[in-house]
């Protein structure tokens, strides 16, 4: 007699008591985590995870409120544990760099890994973006 082939139904069935509520709750892999950080003049997103169509929003609604703000002059968008972006993450990229230009703010694309420079290069948006390498790290005996 031949084994059938499970179905993916029955091996989540055969698993389902292998993940704790902890493994349940990670957010899928095309997620993003969005941490501000305000040190006028310049105001600092972390983004963790990866910026799709289906997430990007959430980062221009992290960001506009500062729009009006006169302490902040500069958004520094830290793309250093970025993994992946889509086209349209760049394109809503772009839209905030316009929306900050009309208030007179600058947007700052720091420490992009090498995928998004290339992505960048290939839909010859390079010159588009004011793009740098900053260390972010805190200094000893800074508070």
């Amino acid at each position: 007699m031949v084994e059938r082939r499970k179905s993916r139904g029955d091996r989540r069935k055969e698993n389902k008591n292998l993940e704790t509520p902890e493994e349940r709750r990670k957010p899928s892999p095309l997620e993003i985590k969005i941490q501000l950080d305000t040190k006028p003049p310049n105001l600092i997103v972390n983004l963790i995870g990866s910026i799709t169509a289906d997430n990007v929003y959430s980062i221009r609604e992290a960001i506009l409120p500062f729009q009006k703000s006169p302490s902040i002059q500069r958004v520094l968008i830290n793309l250093k544990k970025v993994a992946y972006v889509d086209t349209s993450g760049i394109s809503q990229l772009a839209d905030i760099k316009k929306i900050l230009a009309k208030n007179k703010k600058y947007l700052v694309l720091i420490n992009p890994n090498e995928v998004f420079k290339n992505i960048l290069d290939i839909l010859n948006l390079k010159g588009v973006f004011d793009i740098r390498e900053i260390s972010l790290a805190k200094k000893e005996g800074s508070k």
